[in-house]
């Protein structure tokens, strides 16, 4: 029997780098079950997500995926902005030292 295909899009504005982390925690999780699929366009303003040839999978078990997906990808892209903070103060720290004292 095939897998079926778990499809989540992201707006073209997404962070490659986070969508390669969702691709890669997606995978991992799901990945005996599922194909994974990860892609980026412009026609897109939110996160979509769809799922190909579930012939298994009760409408609920696939909404539950959805929202615990969609829960993953809102930590993700917290986490990197985060981060992307944390560097950008260290950087401002490092070229102002006098404003540090």
């Amino acid at each position: 029997m095939t897998k079926p295909i778990f499809i989540v899009g992201f707006p073209a504005a997404a962070d490659a780098q986070a969508i390669h982390q969702v691709y890669s925690d997606l995978d991992a999780k799901l990945g005996d079950e599922y194909h994974v699929l990860t892609y980026r366009a412009q026609n897109i303003d939110d996160v979509k997500f769809e799922v190909l040839n579930a012939i298994d999978a009760t409408d609920i078990e696939i909404s539950e995926l959805i929202a615990k997906t969609r829960e993953d990808i809102d930590i993700i892209l917290k986490e990197k902005m985060l981060s992307e903070l944390t560097d950008l103060a260290k950087e401002l720290n490092k070229n102002n030292p006098e404003e540090n004292v």
